[in-house]
């Protein structure tokens, strides 16, 4: 009879795992400091835009470009936030096929633990038998 098993090499497991978990956190940091830096970038665009509205004929035209920086940044800033989160994703959705993995493996080889023990327990029951029977 053949069973369905997967074996996992523990150390390459463990290896990816660490990976994973090492690297989640730098770029969740990493993106951080984009957010962060994006909103420094929209305060001093703002003010900028501000100072060049106080401006004569040039004023119209930093403001438009003013506004055009804004519109970069706020897409690249959402950009960069779809593209951690999609990253994010990934990294989780490995995690849990791999601990699904994990899962299934252990279920199977507590089932055949199981079974030996009652292999086991069927054959002392019947040299118990065996034993009173030569009595």
């Amino acid at each position: 009879m053949f069973s369905k098993k997967i074996l996992v090499d523990e150390n390459k497991l463990l290896d990816l795992i660490d990976e994973i978990r090492n690297d989640l956190p730098e770029s969740i940091e990493k993106a951080q400091g984009i957010i962060d830096n994006y909103e420094e970038i929209m305060k001093d665009a703002k003010n900028k835009r501000n100072e060049l509205l106080d401006r004569d004929e040039l004023c119209v035209e930093a403001a438009k470009k003013a506004n055009i920086m804004l519109s970069e940044a706020r897409k690249n800033s959402c950009e960069i936030k779809k593209s951690t989160l999609h990253y994010a994703d990934s990294m989780l959705e490995e995690i849990e096929k791999i601990l699904s993995e994990i899962k299934k493996s252990f279920c199977e080889k507590s089932l055949e633990i199981e079974n030996k023990i009652n292999e086991s327990i069927k054959t002392i029951e019947s040299n118990r038998r065996e034993l009173r029977d030569n009595d």
